[in-house]
């Protein structure tokens, strides 16, 4: 019982993690960057984060005509997300699942009146899905960051001359969150095998 108690409080931290970190903007950041693009890019005409809702313009009711256009880049941009990227769309999405699938399973043990020594063996798996999709999203990202912001402007039909401005782009704060909840994912198939394990030996 204490196993299951810990490994849900894990979980719950890690799917809470990884729910800030899929509906939140901050997936990437930049620096060093110049020309009027990366002002639309300071300001959130053009979105940072993995889903397209989070295109936020700001302004609305001022200008309504270049909110328009920025909607349209912004529609522009996430119809033609390289494949990579929507891999850590489907995986974090995939991730969401597998924690709220392990958290309800868990719940369903813990309530059980009967058999629960043997209920308990796919805690370990469901943790186990969650971590792979988990580092995929993570790893997929990380790997192709660098590139992101040269394929959104490559994509965006504005006018700007690429040779007009230079970003470097950084890691933000969604992705470390996503990074902290596959460490907890991780945890949880330690905790869930230890769970197994001793519910084995109380036979």
């Amino acid at each position: 019982m204490i196993g299951q108690i810990v490994y849900i409080a894990v979980m719950v931290v890690a799917f809470g993690l990884t729910v800030a970190a899929v509906f939140s903007p901050g997936w990437a950041d930049f620096k060093n960057s110049g020309g009027d693009v990366v002002n639309d890019l300071k300001d959130q005409k053009i979105p940072k984060g993995i889903f397209s809702f989070f295109c936020k313009m700001p302004g609305d009711s001022k200008n309504k005509s270049s909110t328009g256009n920025a909607e349209d880049q912004c529609k522009q941009w996430f119809d033609n997300l390289p494949g990579w990227e929507k891999a850590v769309v489907a995986t974090m999405i995939l991730a969401l699942l597998s924690e709220i699938a392990a958290i309800a399973w868990t719940v369903l043990t813990c309530c059980a009146c009967c058999c629960k020594q043997f209920l308990i063996y796919p805690l370990p798996l469901f943790a186990g899905l969650a971590a792979i999709f988990l580092a995929v999203a993570v790893g997929c990202y990380g790997s192709h960051n660098k590139n992101l912001f040269n394929d959104v402007f490559n994509k965006i039909e504005s006018g700007t001359n690429p040779t007009d401005f230079s970003s470097d782009t950084e890691l933000g704060y969604s992705f470390y969150l996503a990074c902290v909840a596959l460490g907890l994912t991780a945890a949880d198939i330690i905790v869930g095998l230890l769970t197994v394990t001793l519910a084995k030996k109380c036979l």
